[in-house]
């Protein structure tokens, strides 16, 4: 398993009966979430446990060692895949790979227009 750490002010969260396993949760205020060298930032974090979305937004910001997305409308973690989508305007800025041979533990994944 995968350490996730969640910071905020408030949190709400319900829990499928007889699983207990998540079923949403709610995040507001100064949300911060941090997955190894992975960071995502926001002021409103909503997860949905049967998809296994998470949905930033209030100005979220996502970084990792791939790079950096920020000015998005809202940010998108497919936690199933270990990879992010933006909608809205965003800007992404790419970092270079520390080595070429290396392959990233999650991706950024952007949609085209």
């Amino acid at each position: 398993p995968v350490l996730t750490r969640l910071q905020t002010e408030t949190l709400r969260a319900q829990f499928a009966p007889g699983t207990n396993q998540l079923a949403s949760a709610v995040a507001e205020r100064n949300v911060v979430i941090e997955q190894g060298n992975r960071r995502a930032t926001g002021s409103l974090a909503q997860f949905d446990g049967p998809t296994r979305l998470l949905r930033l937004t209030g100005q979220p910001t996502a970084m990792g060692p791939e790079g950096k997305i920020e000015n998005a409308t809202a940010l998108i973690w497919h936690t199933a895949l270990r990879e992010w989508s933006a909608t809205g305007r965003y800007r992404i800025a790419l970092q270079q790979p520390a080595a070429t041979n290396s392959q990233a533990a999650g991706r950024f994944r952007l949609p085209t227009r």
